[in-house]
């Protein structure tokens, strides 16, 4: 499942759904509540609707499993991301996390709990140095993961999705560790 950043779209995540699914990994890249092409599509959203999303993650990956994927991922790009986490916490089926851009707090969406609670499953954190509070959140998250984890601090790449577009080994990165085939420093592969 590929969660966009607040004000985007699914469509952020086209081209590395299209490699994914080469790779032979089934993709749903949603347009979440007030975005993209959903119902509310561009209308001033509340709190109370930024935690509503959950609800989208949750039916993202339901839809995936009825359509009958046995192991569930999720990416999520800022906004994205912190849902994620959060959906992962409570659903022990997503077996992996990457998360773009993540924030301590955005939008009233909190991670450092949810973080402990998904436990050890695999997570690789993304953020670039000009965004400061990025880095230190995915700092802090990582120092609450429990399970394999990678954190990349990149140079002057941008914000969420955008690392995509500016570092040229994030795309990289990103798919070995959906697919399977990172190997972290110490030597153990990604499962």
């Amino acid at each position: 499942v590929l969660v966009h950043m607040a004000g985007r779209s699914g469509d952020d995540w086209r081209f590395v759904a299209e490699k994914l699914g080469r790779g032979g990994l089934s993709t749903l890249a949603v347009d979440l509540r007030g975005h993209g092409t959903s119902a509310r599509a561009g209308e001033t959203l509340s709190e109370a609707d930024y935690a509503a999303m959950e609800g989208d993650v949750e039916a993202a990956i339901a839809w995936l499993k009825a359509a009958g994927t046995t192991s569930v991922a999720c990416a999520g790009a800022s906004l994205g991301a912190n849902l994620c986490v959060r959906v992962a916490a409570r659903d022990p089926e997503v077996v992996n996390l990457v998360l773009l851009s993540p924030a301590l707090k955005k939008n009233g969406l909190t991670t450092l709990g949810a973080m402990a609670s998904y436990g050890d499953r695999p997570v690789l954190l993304v953020a670039s140095n000009e965004e400061r509070y990025d880095g230190i959140s995915a700092e802090k998250l990582e120092a609450r993961a429990t399970g394999q984890k990678h954190l990349e601090l990149l140079s002057d790449a941008g914000h969420g999705t955008k690392m995509l577009n500016r570092d040229p080994a994030l795309e990289g990165l990103l798919l070995s560790w959906l697919m399977g085939t990172y190997e972290l420093a110490g030597g153990e592969v990604v499962r």
